[in-house]
């Protein structure tokens, strides 16, 4: 069998072959490097996202109990508006019986009366300190006793005194009542407000999460964007491979059609070869020979 030594450009080809592929092998490596870290980096922004998530949750469970507070706390408001609102009813009722009473007691009376709505009015519509609040509700308390002090001691209209103390009763009961929504109100507003302080380091970590999470998105996206490049040329690498050895398939076609077609002739030259041996055996022999 007979070979035939490749020419320059088969062995140049081979040599771009081969180079191709310790090149493709490069790219594929480092697209699949990139693609890894660019899932290690979404792993590390979803397990980040995850605990943002559960931040929030714990965060609204704490918003939903303030509100619940807060709820109540409108709901003491209102009953303690409306029980002052009776017992100023009540007063007024009062006040116009209080016409018919001496002089003296009745302008002590007057005052007492305007000190107390002047101290209501602020508590309803001003904000307090809780120290503030107490000494106002002891004030209230020191006047409503002056009040009933002087009507106990006028000495005239019994009938009127009597209304008076049913009055006084009433609207002493009224304003009880008022009084323990109003420290009820009070309480609710400093739970909610210590509720309230407990959201900021949530959502300051949970902020702060964010901002991981972020950071290791915009990582993901580079480095998915750079194992893309590298595959896009890893792509037309192997379409550049695909070629080069679709040439060199081509090629060893076409040197095995000339090595066979060497086997042929070589095979007829030594049948031309065995038949003039024969022709020259039979000479020496002196034997005839046939043409």
């Amino acid at each position: 069998m007979i070979e035939t030594p490749p020419d320059d450009e088969s062995q140049e080809r081979r040599e771009r072959i081969q180079n191709a592929e310790e090149r493709l092998n490069r790219l594929t490596s480092k697209r699949n490097e990139l693609n890894q870290a660019a899932r290690e980096a979404r792993d590390q922004r979803d397990k980040l996202n995850d605990r943002r998530s559960e931040i929030l949750d714990d965060a609204q469970e704490l918003r939903d109990k303030r509100d619940e507070i807060n709820e109540k706390v409108q709901e003491h408001k209102a009953k303690r508006d409306e029980l002052q609102e009776k017992a100023q009813q009540l007063r007024d009722r009062r006040d116009g019986k209080q016409d018919e009473l001496p002089t003296e007691a009745k302008g002590r009376l007057e005052e007492i009366g305007s000190r107390i709505q002047e101290l209501e009015t602020k508590q309803q519509t001003e904000p307090m300190s809780p120290e503030d609040e107490r000494d106002l509700v002891d004030e209230l308390q020191d006047l409503r006793r002056e009040e009933a002090e002087l009507e106990e001691t006028v000495d005239e209209g019994e009938d009127i005194l009597d209304d008076l103390d049913d009055l006084d009763a009433k609207i002493d009961e009224l304003y009880e009542r008022a009084d323990e929504h109003h420290e009820r109100l009070v309480e609710l507003s400093q739970r909610s407000d210590e509720v309230h302080e407990k959201l900021d380091p949530y959502y300051e970590q949970a902020d702060q999460i964010k901002a991981q999470a972020d950071q290791h998105h915009e990582e993901s996206v580079e480095y998915q964007e750079r194992a893309d490049h590298y595959h896009e040329r890893a792509v037309e690498l192997i379409e550049e491979l695909e070629e080069l050895r679709g040439q060199e398939e081509a090629e060893k076609e076409r040197m095995k059609e000339i090595m066979e077609e060497q086997r042929r002739k070589g095979e007829e030259m030594e049948a031309d070869e065995e038949v003039f041996d024969a022709f020259m055996e039979k000479l020496e022999d002196g034997d005839s020979v046939e043409f």
